[in-house]
């Protein structure tokens, strides 16, 4: 899979993170790489639509260095990709199953 120009990483560092990625309004695709994703850790994907969001997962993905299991999610439906994050150093059986919820009529994906 190409990769776009910008991959940020981030880490928690030593506490409990919440990570959010915003795909309800991406205009490009956006990949982004948690290096040190531990049990406590959240991550939420907004902008699923239920129905129409497919997921692509990939045993290993990413940045030379930085690869794992990695989440390619097209959104919208439209076949292209919205948004992408790589698990670092996971494989897809240490990353916490998914689940789905909605606040206000904006749908997520949430790990942790």
């Amino acid at each position: 899979m190409p990769m776009p120009a910008m991959m940020p990483l981030m880490a928690a560092r030593g506490w409990n993170a919440s990570f959010s990625m915003a795909g309800k309004a991406a205009t490009a695709h956006t990949w982004t790489t948690i290096t040190d994703f531990a049990s406590g850790e959240r991550l939420t994907i907004w902008g699923y639509k239920p129905g129409v969001s497919i997921f692509l997962w990939q045993a290993s993905d990413g940045v030379a260095g930085y690869t794992g299991a990695s989440l390619h999610c097209d959104l919208d439906g439209n076949g292209l990709i919205d948004n992408s994050v790589t698990f670092s150093a996971l494989t897809r059986d240490q990353v916490p199953n998914q689940s789905y919820g909605s606040i206000e009529g904006q749908a997520y994906i949430f790990f942790g």
